[in-house]
C-alpha cells in the first residue's frame, strides 16, 4: 500500500469534494478509490452534496448535452466518473433527452 504524501493529501483535498475518489484515483492510481475514501474520512473531507446525492455540474449537464442521444449512457458513463448508469439516465429525463433518442443500452450475454 502506498504512503499518502503532502502532495497526495493536497491533491486529495483539492479533486475529492466535487469528483469524489474516482477523479482522485484518476490523479493518483496508487492509491486504491477504497483507500481514498478512508482517507478522506480520516481528513474530515467530504463530497459536496445535496442531501445524500452528488449535485450535477453545469458541465456535467453539457455532456449528457452532447452525447446522450448519440451514444448513450454507455458513452455518458464512459466521460463522467463517478455517475451510474441509472444516475445518468435519470439526470437525462430532468434535462428532457429523451430515452429512445438514445441507442439502447446492449448487455453482453
Amino acid at each position: 500500500m502506498a504512503a499518502y504524501t503532502d502532495e497526495h493529501i493536497r491533491v486529495l483535498r483539492e479533486v475529492y469534494p466535487a469528483g469524489g475518489s474516482a477523479a482522485v484515483h484518476a490523479l493518483l492510481p496508487e492509491h486504491s478509490p477504497g483507500s481514498i475514501r478512508v482517507k478522506a474520512h480520516q481528513l474530515g473531507v467530504r463530497t459536496r452534496v445535496s442531501g445524500s446525492l452528488r449535485v450535477w455540474t453545469d458541465a456535467e449537464d453539457a455532456v449528457l448535452r452532447e452525447h446522450y442521444r448519440s451514444g448513450g449512457v454507455a458513452a455518458c458513463a464512459a466521460l463522467l466518473s463517478g455517475r451510474s448508469q441509472n444516475s445518468i439516465y435519470a439526470r437525462a429525463d430532468v434535462l428532457g433527452l429523451s430515452r429512445s433518442q438514445a441507442p439502447a443500452l446492449r448487455r453482453s450475454a
